[in-house]
């Protein structure tokens, strides 16, 4: 039978996405974003370079063909009067400019200079240019003098220096309508790849939706079922507890009841860690904020880890101020003080210390640091120890831990607005800052 469904139900807002499939999200449109800039960008340089190649050849045909002239245009050249010439021998640029050769001597605007051979400008011809003076061509003449390069731009003019009558001459062709269309198309190449980048970003932020839509459905089943197995197992654990207690009772201590409690005491562990991990997920998990002093319960919590340290042959130095006012739920503070210090008795090299500070400067956040002596770590962050179920290698998983310790770390942490950095300077030391 179906049950109607309730009305404050259906007015519940859908619940956030987690952190990881935002993260997933984001890097989904980063990718898709970065490849379209690659593509689009190699796209329209080739395009801009192949449009700036077209036109310089285009130009240097016409400077060319005013230098074939014997550098004036003056009188229009008629298309019959050009001899024709076997096909191989053609010159494709004279072919294109040809056709309008009776229009260049109205429609080009170009100047010669002579120079001698030091590079001095000595005589100007400005006779088929109305924008420059004769000073001014010359002044740009010994310019292109001075270069080494035979052919290139100045200004609005493309120029080639050559010999003309057995005088060496610069020969500039006005090309300013042609740079005006070259930019013209360049900025407009620009404004399209930019459209198709803003384009590209619109559709995929509802393609990643649906990208990481079954991922995160397959973590929402996955969490839901780590809940409910979480809270399933601590009856059975409860049971499993009485019944040694029982036989405590009726037969006496032994080394098998107590080791029957200290594995249900694992388990019960295990499960509270995986529902608080579910919870802070789900975001649900509330906190119980209250002013304490942490420098008062960090101070406590390292008494209680003295005597472990003290029987793993190792030390802990508590560098703290003797009080701290600090507002956040203190049973979640409490536990993240107990798994850092747990973390970092179980991984430290033996006679060593594990050094415990806590600080706050004025007007920041309140930072704890424990940091411990290992045999040997790759230098540098190390955000995957906060992965749940992390294992960096054989000797970690010999320490009895489930490698979900810092997974929880890190959740209260950022429940209470901060961040967790693991770090380590120089391969011979690993520290872990709770920033809060």
């Amino acid at each position: 039978m179906n049950i109607p469904e309730n009305k404050e139900e259906r007015g519940k807002a859908k619940p956030a996405m987690p952190p990881e499939i935002c993260r997933l999200r984001r890097l989904y449109i980063a990718v898709a974003l970065a490849s379209s800039v690659l593509v689009l960008s190699m796209v329209l340089a080739f395009t801009n370079m192949v449009n700036w190649q077209s036109m310089c050849v285009g130009l240097d045909g016409l400077v060319d063909y005013i230098v074939s002239e014997g550098g004036e245009l003056e009188e229009p050249v008629q298309i019959e009067e050009i001899p024709l010439v076997a096909e191989e021998e053609t010159d494709p640029v004279t072919d294109i400019l040809f056709p309008e050769a009776s229009e260049l001597a109205y429609e080009t605007r170009y100047f010669t200079v002579t120079l001698d051979e030091s590079g001095d400008a000595v005589a100007a011809n400005t006779a088929h240019v109305v924008t420059i003076d004769e000073a001014t061509a010359l002044s740009m003449g010994e310019e292109v003098a001075q270069g080494k390069a035979r052919r290139g731009f100045v200004g609005d003019f493309r120029y080639v220096v050559t010999r003309l009558g057995g005088e060496r001459t610069a020969v500039f062709l006005n090309v300013r309508a042609e740079l005006a269309s070259f930019w013209s198309f360049f900025s407009s190449s620009m404004m399209a790849g930019a459209a198709g980048v803003l384009m590209v970003l619109l559709i995929s932020i509802p393609l990643s939706a649906r990208a990481v839509r079954p991922v995160a459905e397959s973590q929402a089943a996955q969490k839901r079922f780590v809940t409910d197995a979480s809270h399933e197992i601590k009856t059975p654990l409860a049971v499993i507890l009485s019944s040694a207690d029982i036989l405590e009772i009726e037969h006496g201590e032994s080394a098998w009841i107590d080791s029957i409690r200290k594995q249900v005491g694992r388990l019960d562990s295990l499960a509270g860690k995986l529902v608080l991990l579910s919870l802070v997920d789900e975001g649900r998990g509330d906190l119980a904020k209250a002013p304490f002093d942490l420098a008062k319960l960090l101070s406590d919590k390292v008494d209680e880890f003295k005597a472990v340290a003290l029987a793993q042959d190792r030390g802990i130095v508590l560098s703290a101020p003797p009080t701290l006012e600090y507002e956040g739920d203190r049973n979640r503070i409490d536990q993240l003080l107990g798994i850092l210090l747990d973390n970092a008795l179980k991984y430290s090299t033996p006679g060593s210390d594990v050094r415990v500070s806590l600080f706050k400067p004025e007007g920041g956040s309140v930072s704890l640091r424990v940091s411990n002596q290992v045999d040997c770590i790759e230098p540098g962050p190390h955000d995957e120890f906060f992965r749940r179920f992390y294992r960096a290698d054989g000797a970690r998983s010999s320490t009895g831990g489930h490698g979900i310790g810092l997974a929880v770390a890190r959740a209260i942490v950022e429940s209470h607005g901060g961040y967790l950095s693991a770090n380590s300077p120089d391969s011979r030391s690993f520290e872990i800052e709770a920033v809060l």
